[in-house]
């Protein structure tokens, strides 16, 4: 592998990272910190609130837009981003909506559940990306 080629997502530093995030950086209880429903297990396959999303971003490249309604099923969020990490989108109320790596590393995660929002665009590339279909 060259340093021109991205990391595979499985990348030990990279996992790292990400779940340090988890450790250190986690919002328990949103309920307790917003007015914003963010846990709607009735409207699973619905839009529950908007993203807004980086431009320059992974998640702009995979989806194509800047902002786009999304579902909700948690009550827990990242309230503090990890080391070679950065947040790439956020609720209305603020709350990180997804990070991303901040290097070559292929890593994007997200709080709701494109998979089960595949009939809606832009959701169907991201999805397939995220499942690893394109």
């Amino acid at each position: 592998m060259t340093s021109s080629q991205p990391k595979k997502p499985t990348d030990k530093p990279t996992c790292e990272r990400f779940f340090k995030t988890l450790r250190e950086g986690l919002v328990q209880h949103l309920p307790a910190c917003t007015d914003q429903d963010h846990r709607d297990d009735d409207r699973d396959r619905a839009f529950v609130h908007d993203v807004e999303v980086a431009p320059a971003s992974l998640l702009a490249k995979i989806t194509g837009s800047g902002a786009f309604g999304v579902n909700s099923l948690h009550h827990q969020a990242v309230s503090r981003v990890g080391l070679g990490l950065r947040p790439v989108a956020w609720a209305p109320d603020g709350v990180i909506e997804a990070v991303e790596s901040t290097d070559d590393d292929l890593l994007l995660a997200v709080q709701w559940h494109p998979e089960l929002l595949a009939d809606h665009l832009p959701h169907a590339d991201s999805a397939a990306v995220l499942a690893g279909d394109m």
